[in-house]
C-alpha cells in the first residue's frame, strides 16, 4: 500500500520545500532560544511531567505509579519517548517532519473530495501557513501531535471511501484518531459521528462489521489507558 497513492504532484513537492525552508528558519530560531520551547498552554507542567515519565522509566511500577497519577498519557507520553531518545531539538524535528506529512496528507484528502489540482493545492498552502501550524511544531504542545493525526485520520477515511475500499485504510484512520483521542480527549466521540455519516452515505463500502472494527480500534488506545486507570 502506498501511504500517499502514489507520486507527488510538482506543485506539491513544492509547498513541501518551502515548508521545510520556514521550518528550518524557525528551528535556527530554536536552537538560540530553547526556553521558547515551553512557551505554551501547560508547557513548562508538561516538560516537568516528561522528565519524570522518563525518570521512573527504570521499575515497571515506578513508571505505572507515575503514569497513573499524572494527567492524561497521550499528552506528553509520546513526547516524553522521543524526548529520552533525541533530545529537545530532536523532538522539534519529529514534530515538523509529522506537519509536513500532514500537509502531504491534507493535498491528497482535498484531491479526493475535489478532483481538482488547485483546490487541492490551495487547501494545502492555507493549511501550511497557518500561524498554528507554523508554530505548534517548536513547541511543546500536544497539538503538535494532535492536529497531523487527525488530519492522517481523515485522510485514510478518505482513501477508504472515496478512492480504494482497503480494510487497511479504514483501520489506519481508527488508529490515528484513536491515538489522538489520547492527546487530546476532545475527540473521543467523533469516530462514532463519522461511522454514522459513513454508514448512512456510503451503505455498500462500510459494511457493518468494518464499522465495528473502525470503532474498536479507534477506541482501543483510550479503553487500554482506562484499564490501566483501573
Amino acid at each position: 500500500m502506498k501511504p500517499f497513492g502514489g507520486r507527488f504532484s510538482y506543485s506539491l513537492s513544492l509547498l513541501l520545500i518551502l515548508s521545510a525552508i520556514v521550518h528550518g528558519a524557525l528551528l535556527v530560531f530554536d536552537l538560540g532560544h530553547p526556553d521558547s520551547f515551553v512557551h505554551v498552554d501547560h508547557g513548562p507542567r508538561r516538560l516537568k511531567f516528561m522528565q519524570g515519565l522518563l525518570a521512573s522509566a527504570g521499575s515497571g511500577q515506578e513508571l505505572a505509579d507515575f503514569a497513573t497519577s499524572h494527567w492524561i498519557i497521550g499528552d506528553y507520553g509520546l513526547q516524553a519517548a522521543i524526548y529520552g531518545l533525541v533530545g529537545q531539538h530532536g523532538l522539534i524535528i519529529f514534530q515538523i517532519v509529522l506537519t509536513l506529512l500532514s500537509i502531504a496528507c491534507l493535498y491528497k484528502l482535498s484531491l479526493l473530495v475535489s478532483s481538482s489540482e488547485g483546490t487541492a493545492l490551495l487547501a494545502a498552502t492555507v493549511y501550511a501557513f497557518l500561524p498554528h501550524t507554523l508554530v505548534y511544531p517548536h513547541l511543546l504542545g500536544s497539538e503538535a501531535i494532535f492536529v497531523p493525526l487527525v488530519v492522517f485520520s481523515f485522510y485514510f477515511m478518505a482513501r477508504y471511501l472515496l478512492e480504494q475500499p482497503w480494510l487497511s485504510h479504514l483501520l489506519l484512520s481508527g488508529l490515528m484518531i484513536g491515538l489522538a483521542t489520547l492527546a487530546r480527549p476532545v475527540t473521543v466521540l467523533w469516530p462514532v459521528a463519522s461511522s454514522v455519516v459513513a454508514l448512512l452515505t456510503f451503505r455498500s463500502q462500510l459494511p457493518f462489521k468494518r464499522w465495528f472494527g473502525y470503532l474498536l480500534v479507534a477506541s482501543l488506545p483510550l479503553l487500554l489507558w482506562m484499564l490501566l486507570i483501573l
